[in-house]
């Protein structure tokens, strides 16, 4: 038995060591790629783009850090609150790039959902979530190193808390053939209460019917608090990819 243990140690030892998400680094908020100014978030590649959200959102700032040491990252927040302060809506715009060197390329190609927003498609899904259970309890901003567990450290330490139950939305455009680089809306709605679970809500779940009115619902608030429009890139050239 003592044998089998330790075996068992060595190998989630192994297995812990091997985790990329130890090569993620510590988030800067200085020296963003992206910047704002009166309102706008201003992307001068990948996308080229001046990106604009709903005056009824707060803009929380940004950071950027490179994620299991393969991608570079940044990361911009809005939040929309109820009369009580309470966080109702976020919207988590994130940028990624490959790093030289490192072979991969993005494929959504099973995204079950497509959405166009200002002439830019995105691969797009849809889920109901919550902060609950014994996972979220031990980990209450997901993976550490993860890109979800960056985002929700820097909602927290801005004192946003995400909804106990939520509609999630993850729209993904690819600017270029190449596919080394994404832009991803990440949208978390304050999901209204319809006597289910969220695990099960979903297109094949008890709460079906329920389900395709919330997506349907959380991708009209999106798709209307969101806007892309074109931006002069550094050649001076109009582009919005």
């Amino acid at each position: 038995m003592a044998v089998v243990l330790l075996g068992f140690s060595l190998y989630v030892g192994k297995v812990v060591w091997d985790d990329p998400a130890w090569e993620t680094t510590q988030p800067e908020v200085t020296g963003l790629p992206r910047h704002y100014a009166d309102d706008v978030l201003v992307s001068d590649d990948n996308p080229v783009a001046q990106i604009k959200v709903s005056d009824a959102y707060d803009y929380l700032g940004g950071q950027k850090f490179t994620l299991y040491g393969t991608v570079a990252v940044d990361q911009y927040f809005y939040v929309q609150r109820d009369e009580a302060g309470h966080a109702q809506s976020i919207i988590r715009l994130q940028f990624e790039s490959v790093l030289p060197g490192v072979d991969h390329a993005y494929d959504y190609s099973d995204a079950p959902l497509r959405t166009q927003i200002d002439g830019l498609d995105f691969f797009t899904l849809t889920e109901a979530a919550s902060t609950g259970g014994l996972l979220n309890t031990l980990f209450p901003y997901g993976k550490p190193g993860s890109d979800r567990y960056q985002a929700h450290r820097f909602l927290a330490s801005h004192g946003v808390e995400i909804p106990g139950e939520y509609a999630f939305a993850r729209l993904v455009h690819i600017p270029d053939e190449a596919a080394r680089h994404e832009m991803i809306v990440f949208f978390y709605d304050d999901m209204p209460n319809v006597g289910i679970a969220p695990e099960n809500l979903g297109p094949d779940g008890a709460g079906s019917e329920q389900w395709a009115d919330i997506s349907h619902d959380l991708l009209a608030k999106i798709t209307t608090a969101i806007s892309f429009a074109p931006a002069q890139d550094r050649n001076g050239a109009v582009s919005l990819d």
